[in-house]
């Protein structure tokens, strides 16, 4: 589409870069993260990468040599076909040759449990290509801490039955220390015809498995009207193993007078096994005060099937568009609410999104105006739903002059429940609380409105966006006071609140104060004014405003990188949050295709995170939790790739997967 912004690699940046993945570390606000060596947003939300318009993983990029590109598209809103991505990244390619390309990377701490390991193969003949890749990924901490309180009223009975005159206020209060992690492992199959100018066909395998598990200790003080403060002790534990293969087929056909069709077609099957357990009691006696062993045992299928049209004209161009889907999830299920009793639950959900955009140029403005259009019907034991979404969206920008461009930009997007949401099971967190799913869940719609000024001098980039969002009916975590199976309990679970909004801006700088590469810096922030309306917690306003910044630098055969933040906490439902806080140092030396680096992650510190409840809440609940493990973590890595040629890549139109497993 026409409103893409073009972002050109520079000739210095090619020399110093092995292949593409590289040069996207210098793409607008991106970032290679340390942590979990992805292509990330500054903010760490998440980013979909094309390649030539089909889906691609890291592993895709690295096998691209980086003289072999031409340019970088760069949407910070997607085209209709890809309206559930946040930022869209399309790497357009040279011409590919026929060849072999292949590479391997490793990364590993020796002070605790932390591994990420990578390679891939491609081998190309003619038009076929057979490509072979394989991630593995370990964490295995044995130094997690937390603590944290919970501030609760409840109608209790007494032991011979009764009811008390007067509510009984608790006061508990848990320290914890646990050892958790999980393996991740990703092998990829993919054949590839591509006949430039008339047919592509791709197939792609993903056989994923993927296995975690906790296990931990607590010392508590449970404080209550009913009797002195006494002291307790609990055990709790997870496991959760998912093996999740899929299947992807995509025929792309070029059509007379610049048209195209695509189709797509994914097949998944995800089967799970995940079981949760606690025991607290007291130290005295022994008394317990809860027991819980929740199993689950669950399969979910899936179908997801798009039919895709284009047409292009000098100036502008035309893409129609139809996609629908269905899941179902079908669960064997024990909890506290079944008396620890197998019982049987099924949900699904059926959806069937029609879009229609037309883009091009008038002059100096761009433009790009289109609408969409979901039926969404959740089914499910307790509950059925059935309605329409509506997303239309209008982007204009244009270029004020060489160096400045604006964008404003009107969108929406329709939001659905996975099927992992929308169920009844349950588990005790403390004495007299419950979590519980919720199968009674709706879709809903965000609406956004963003005007963008972009500045760059070449060693100055600013970029200044003023936005407000409104999100109708948003799923939150709420807490409410219940009687379940005649018993009163606090119950949290997810609930579609009234509305909520943020208003606010968005500031980003890069400094290159050389010219160069030879020293960068990035600084990028929020300011959001926050609302949420809920007749649970009534309504609630908040300031969120955390800070990102970066520092690179690279002299010849050397290159070190600096990222850091300062965290804010933001509004969530009826929680604050403060999420994850950064301070990675990574240091490398680089010789042609080879990489040898050292890097410190979490460098004078560790990683934190901690949140409270807002006032209204029935539950006053405060956390925070730290790892040991990662703190000032070094970690030693290499990375190496070769090509005898390069990967033919098509120009993929299409790509959908189902990443939501179905467990309850």
């Amino acid at each position: 589409l026409h409103d893409a912004l073009p972002i050109l690699a520079s000739a210095e940046q090619i020399s110093q870069a092995r292949n593409v993945r590289d040069l996207l570390e210098h793409v607008e606000d991106l970032k290679i993260d340390p942590v979990t060596n992805k292509i990330l947003r500054m903010d760490g939300g998440s980013v979909k990468i094309l390649i030539n318009g089909i889906t691609a993983s890291d592993i895709d990029l690295k096998g691209i040599p980086a003289n072999k590109i031409l340019k970088v598209e760069y949407y910070n809103i997607p085209p209709a076909r890809y309206a559930d991505a946040g930022t869209l990244i399309n790497v357009i390619t040279k011409r590919m040759d026929t060849g072999i390309n292949a590479g391997i990377e490793a990364r590993t701490a020796f002070t605790t449990g932390f591994t990420d390991d990578e390679a891939y193969l491609n081998l190309t003949s003619g038009n076929h290509q057979l490509s072979l890749s394989y991630s593995f990924n370990l964490r295995d901490y044995t130094k997690r801490f937390g603590e944290r309180t919970y501030d609760y009223t409840l109608q209790s009975c007494l032991p011979d039955g009764t009811e008390p005159a007067l509510p009984v206020h608790y006061d508990y209060q848990k320290q914890t220390h646990d050892k958790f992690g999980y393996t991740w492992n990703d092998p990829v199959v993919k054949y590839t015809y591509n006949k430039p100018d008339d047919i592509a066909v791709q197939i792609v395998a993903t056989p994923h498995f993927n296995h975690t598990h906790s296990d931990g200790h607590s010392n508590i003080l449970n404080i209550s009207t009913l009797n002195t403060p006494v002291a307790g002790e609990g055990e709790f534990g997870s496991r959760m193993s998912t093996f999740g293969p899929d299947l992807n087929v995509y025929v792309q056909k070029t059509l007379p007078k610049n048209q195209e069709l695509s189709i797509d077609l994914v097949g998944t099957y995800y089967h799970n096994s995940s079981k949760n357990w606690g025991k607290e009691a007291a130290v005295s006696d022994g008394e317990i005060w809860l027991l819980d062993n929740q199993e689950q045992l669950s399969n979910k299928y899936s179908f997801i099937g798009e039919l895709a049209y284009a047409k292009k004209w000098r100036k502008s161009s035309l893409n129609l568009g139809y996609r629908g889907s269905f899941g179902r999830s079908n669960a064997t299920i024990s909890n506290v609410l079944s008396d620890y009793k197998e019982y049987e639950y099924s949900s699904a959900s059926y959806q069937h999104y029609m879009y229609a955009e037309y883009g091009g140029n008038i002059g100096k403005l761009m433009y790009r105006i289109g609408t969409g259009a979901t039926q969404v019907t959740q089914d499910n034991t307790d509950a059925h739903d059935s309605h329409w979404l509506f997303t239309p969206k209008l982007i204009l920008s244009t270029n004020l002059s060489k160096n400045m461009s604006l964008q404003w930009v009107t969108s929406s997007q329709s939001n659905t429940p996975p099927i992992s949401r929308l169920s009844n099971n349950a588990s005790l967190v403390i004495p007299g609380v419950l979590s519980i799913g919720n199968p009674y869940l709706r879709s809903y719609n965000t609406y956004k409105s963003e005007l963008i000024h972009k500045w760059n001098l070449g060693w100055l980039q600013t970029q200044i966006g003023l936005n407000y969002k409104y999100t109708d009916s948003p799923i939150n975590r709420y807490y409410t006071q219940q009687e379940i199976n005649g018993q009163q309990y606090i119950v949290g679970t997810n609930e579609n609140a009234n509305y909520s909004s943020e208003l606010g801006g968005s500031y980003l700088l890069v400094i290159s104060p050389f010219k160069s590469q030879v020293l960068t810096l990035t600084v990028q922030g929020y300011v959001y004014r926050q609302t949420v309306s809920s007749p649970i917690i009534g309504h609630y306003h908040h300031t969120w405003a955390p800070l990102y910044y970066a520092i690179q630098f690279r002299k010849g055969n050397w290159g070190a990188s600096y990222i850091g933040n300062i965290v804010s906490k933001r509004l969530n439902g009826s929680t604050l949050d403060a999420g994850e806080n950064q301070s990675h140092l990574q240091v490398y030396w680089q010789k042609k295709n080879w990489r040898i680096f050292a890097a410190d992650y979490w460098i004078f510190t560790r990683s934190r995170y901690s949140g409270y409840s807002m006032p209204t809440s029935v539950l006053q609940s405060t956390y925070k939790t730290w790892i040991d493990d990662n703190k000032s973590m070094f970690v030693l890595g290499f990375s190496y790739d070769f090509s005898t040629g390069k990967s033919i890549k098509i120009n993929r139109k299409l790509r959908n997967k189902d990443s939501d497993t179905g467990s309850f």
